[in-house]
């Protein structure tokens, strides 16, 4: 029986960072769907107007709209009736249909057609309108807040403001939001002025000025604004536009919290949580976060659910971490959405739903996190919960890479690397596998260093290797590690220190690399640079078997077959063997062929032999080969 001897992994794709149900399958004996038809005989008006009020009076919303129209003009066989009209747009407008709520607006702002004018309530209509999407809705809307801003309505101003800068039923424009937001300041109104505040931190239709930002939130706190209260607070905190005083941050925060201010609560048990200013207390951050999260305040919706899915603070509980991400996800908050379709791909606190998970990430990616495109990536790339479709995949990994995510620089290095959804182009591939690892992700070290040491389509390179080997491991990528260990151990291209490659094994092993367990049970097995001990390699070779490494498995049944630091066990062995060979490794294919062969801990059986011989042939074992 022969041994197996060290080996250098290979490229490995990295996992989930830590979804839409498909339809049944089409046969030729289930039909498809029928297409658009146009009918053939038309209906005189009458005959509409009586199918109308039938549909109406039966419930259908936009019939009772269609019917409106009809007595609103006295056409279609129907008297011109407006005061039924208006009756009728009102039952629509219930029903869900918006551009009813928008046309009885525009009867009550004129106050014709048997409605006396009310400029509030039209309002409130069009608001409602525009809200649902009605473009009519909006335009009144706008028409009609624009000109009460004008006219010195500072909260009018703001409001209007707020819709603009966030493009709700009307196109986006942040500098009219900003010029809105600083009329609303003018004209008193407090939350103009934090809004108008956090355009010019962030610099939304200006140009970016922390000081100005300051002194809006000073303006917008002394008015009794709390959300520029606790804005103030963040600056504060972090010493911008302001001189820094955490105690102050946290004062701000916390008067804000107390007047009722979502955002308040949620800044404070952020300071709680890091403790920043005050003793680290994640009990008392999760009971602001929960404060937060029941007025709505979604990011701490998301950072409660994460506490109770790892257990910081408050006991492991993955219902609740799954209805906290729920809610939030529902609430725009795209990482919840992440990492709920994360624990839909695991079934972590869920049944295991990959075309949910991907629904979700899909969610995400739309929304602006970048983790959301590169998982999604990830399932497009094995075809789990979505077609397979690596061209999909190399672009959604191209969008994470150039927003910032450094594990889809490594996982586009890799498909880059192997040509899948993109052109072979291995320079490429290790330029993002470097590009990842300049980004502080470990196993973009790691993979650029294989291609260096193993010459993967680019010119070898043993001495850039090591180095990028140590900077993974360094931060303790155990693969990083294990991979410098083959180097100094082989002496493969570097000085030879096998003392040296034994710690990086140990390193690599307890960091839940199976082949830095493998590798240093060898060392041990044979006494290379630490002294031999069987019982010590026997343990490793467990550890790495456990962790379904199948070299580890071979080896461990031969021990058990020699009685090498463990009681012989043939039929134990033999069971290695078959671990092993069921891994792909031919080696335990080859031992398990022999124990068949010659009857060692299993009944002799010739044709079972022969068969397991060609098998570990085929896997590149040329001793089994005839």
């Amino acid at each position: 029986m022969v041994r197996a001897w060290f080996s250098v992994v290979p490229l490995v794709l990295v996992g989930m960072v830590v979804g839409m149900l498909a339809c049944g399958d089409s046969s030729e004996d289930v039909g498809g769907l029928i297409g658009p038809r146009r009918g053939g005989d038309s209906k005189s008006p009458e005959q509409a107007l009586s199918l109308n009020r039938s549909a109406c009076d039966k419930g259908a919303a936009i019939a009772c709209y269609n019917l409106a129209l009809l007595y609103q003009k006295g056409t279609g066989g129907a008297p011109k009736e407006p005061a039924r009209a208006a009756a009728l747009f009102e039952r629509a407008c219930e029903g869900g249909v918006a551009l009813g709520c928008a046309d009885l607006g525009a009867m009550y702002n004129a106050g014709a057609g048997g409605v006396r004018a009310d400029a509030v309530r039209a309002e409130t209509l069009f608001e409602r309108a525009c809200d649902a999407g009605a473009k009519s809705g909006c335009d009144s809307l706008v028409s009609i807040q624009d000109g009460q801003c004008t006219r010195g309505d500072g909260a009018v101003c703001t409001k209007l403001g707020w819709r603009i800068a966030n493009g709700t039923g009307v196109p986006k424009d942040q500098k009219r939001a900003a010029e809105l937001y600083q009329r609303g300041c003018d004209h008193h109104n407090a939350l103009g002025c934090s809004n108008l505040g956090t355009m010019y931190e962030t610099g939304q239709g200006m140009a970016k000025d922390i000081d100005t930002a300051a002194k809006l939130y000073t303006k917008a706190c002394d008015a009794g604004e709390n959300l520029g209260c606790t804005n103030l607070g963040l600056l504060y905190a972090d010493g911008r536009g302001v001189t820094k005083n955490v105690r102050k941050a946290i004062t701000l925060h916390k008067e804000a919290c107390d007047a009722g201010e979502s955002l308040g609560c949620y800044n404070l048990g952020w300071m709680y949580a890091q403790g920043n200013g005050v003793p680290k207390d994640r009990r008392k951050a999760e009971e602001l976060y929960r404060t937060a999260c029941d007025g709505n305040e979604m990011a701490a919706c998301y950072n409660l659910g994460w506490m109770y899915e790892k257990g910081e603070g408050v006991e492991v509980d993955l219902d609740e971490a799954v209805a906290l991400y729920k809610k939030a996800c529902g609430g725009k908050d795209a990482m919840a959405c992440t990492n709920l379709g994360i624990m839909y791909r695991n079934g972590s606190g869920v049944p295991k739903d990959a075309a949910r998970a991907a629904q979700l990430h899909q969610r995400a990616c739309d929304g602006g996190e970048i983790l959301g495109c590169y998982n999604l990536a990830l399932l497009y790339d094995s075809g789990e919960g979505v077609t397979k479709d690596e061209e999909k995949a190399a672009e959604l990994h191209q969008r994470a890479c150039d927003a910032g995510a450094k594990s889809a620089c490594t996982a586009l290095g890799l498909l880059y690397a192997d040509g899948r959804g993109v052109a072979k182009d291995a320079q490429k591939g290790v330029l993002l596998h470097e590009k990842s690892c300049e980004r502080g992700e470990p196993l973009g070290c790691t993979n650029a260093g294989w291609m260096y040491e193993t010459g993967a389509g680019i010119p070898k390179d043993a001495e850039r290797a090591r180095q990028l080997y140590k900077k993974a491991c360094d931060v303790n990528n155990a693969l990083g590690c294990t991979n410098l260990g083959v180097m100094l151990d082989t002496g493969k291209d570097i000085p030879k220190d096998q003392a040296k490659a034994a710690k990086l094994y140990k390193i690599g092993c307890d960091g839940g690399e199976p082949l830095g367990c493998y590798n240093l049970a060898i060392m041990y097995e044979h006494g290379h640079s630490v002294s031999k001990n069987f019982k010590q390699a026997v343990a490793l070779y467990r550890r790495g078997c456990e962790a379904k490494e199948p070299l580890s498995c071979n080896n461990l049944g031969l021990m058990y077959a020699g009685g090498k630091g463990v009681a012989k066990d043939l039929t134990y062995a033999v069971s290695l063997y078959e671990r092993a060979c069921d891994g792909d490794q031919a080696l335990g294919c080859y031992n398990l062929a022999v124990a068949y062969e010659t009857g060692a801990g299993v009944e002799t059986d010739a044709t079972r032999a022969q068969t397991l011989y060609q098998r570990a042939c085929k896997l590149g074992h040329t001793a089994s080969c005839p």
